[in-house]
């Protein structure tokens, strides 16, 4: 069988399988009206640096917290 090779939509480089074990980040999603985006896919793999990238620029724009913190 021949493993995919998966790649970060941010950086370029392949997504090691550790990550994609243990710390997959995929988003699929298609935009709907309303959107300038209308009907456009989105399809985004992160490696693990690029996913803290992304929450630090979310953290900084966002009034409402994305991150729930688990005790």
């Amino acid at each position: 069988m021949k493993q995919v090779s998966v790649k970060c939509n941010m950086c370029g480089s392949e997504i090691d399988e550790m990550d994609l074990e243990c710390n997959d980040f995929s988003i699929e999603h298609r935009f709907g009206y309303g959107s300038k985006h209308d009907g456009d896919h989105l399809y985004l793999d992160l490696c693990s640096s690029c996913q803290d990238k992304l929450v630090t620029y979310l953290l900084s724009n966002c009034i409402i917290n994305p991150i729930e913190e688990i005790s």
